[in-house]
Order: C-alpha cells, then structure tokens, then sequence
C-alpha cells in the first residue's frame, strides 16, 4: 500500500488476526496517537516503520510479513534475528524495523512486559521514552515529543491517551 499510515493499519491488523503481538513506536505509533502530528508546523514525513513484538514469536512475525509481501533482509536478519528483524518494501522504498522484547539504541528498554498497555502502540511513556534517549536528537524527535506532550495529560498510570509520569521518573532514576 502506498499510504504508509495506511499500510501499517494493515500490518498490525493483520497480525491481530494471526494473534501475534506487535505495538508500534517511533513516528508513526505518534501519528496513530496525535492528530496534530498532521499539522503544520508539527507535521513530518513518515519513511519507516518500528515495530516491538516478542522474540518467542519471531517465527510468526517472520511469517507475517513475507506473507504480506516484504522481504526480509537476511543476513541482518540470521546475525541479530533473536533481538531484531528488518524487512523491507521494495515497491514504496520502506523499510519495517521490529525490535523483539528489547529496545536496544543510546539506551536499552525491556518492553517485554509492556507490550499489552495499549492496542498497537507502545505506551504514551514509553514512545517518550524512546524519543529522550537519542543523544543527538533532530527534528523530527522534538516533534513527536511536542505532538505528546501537547495532546497527553500526564499521569500516575499507565491509562489510554495519559503519559504515565511515575514510570518515566522510575526510568530515569534506575539509569
């Protein structure tokens, strides 16, 4: 599908049907949460997909997406496939980036017991999360970060559509 927003309500629909767990995070699990990331001056481009699931169901997720007509990146996929899989899109030039269990950048999050929170995204504090850890963060970081932080309450819970302070300060005083 051409509309990456598009595609990737098929993606995870397709994996609800499969029951296989996949939440969303980076650009467009913010897309899914904020409308006002539409808009300008917050609007962005959306050229990939990031994805968690859970590494005891790589195999599904590795079905799941040739099934859908990507193709996997092998080599990356045989040396880190127990942490990481890439496939790409040929046609539309995307590339879908999952992330099992574990979210491994500047900082590592083990989103292994998170991934239940929300219906196709991480959570609210979790995308934040996400977004803080980069040590040289461009635009399209704060922008997510505003388009967050302009449409959430923030919190003591993990609720829908709150950002969930208490854990992010946990997160910050375990680091």
């Amino acid at each position: 599908m051409e509309d990456i927003y598009e595609e990737t309500k098929r993606i995870l629909g397709s994996a609800r049907e499969r029951n296989v767990v996949l939440r969303l995070l980076g650009g467009m699990a913010i897309r899914f949460h904020c409308p006002i990331a539409l808009a300008s001056p917050l609007s962005r481009k959306y050229v990939d997909i990031d994805i968690v699931g859970h590494a005891k169901q790589s195999k599904d997720i590795k079905r799941l997406f040739v099934d859908l007509g990507y193709t996997p990146r092998n080599r990356f996929n045989a040396m880190h496939g127990d942490k990481r899989l890439i496939f790409n899109d040929i046609e539309h030039e995307r590339r879908v980036d999952i992330f099992l269990d574990v979210f491994e950048m500047c900082h590592k999050f083990n989103f292994k017991d998170r991934l239940n929170i929300e219906p196709y995204t991480l959570s609210l504090a979790d995308l934040i999360a996400t977004k803080l850890q980069v040590v040289q963060m461009t635009e399209r970081e704060y922008k997510d970060l505003i388009c967050l932080l302009l449409n959430h309450v923030v919190g003591t819970k993990d609720d829908p559509e709150t950002i969930n302070g208490a854990y992010l300060a946990k997160l910050a005083s375990d680091d």
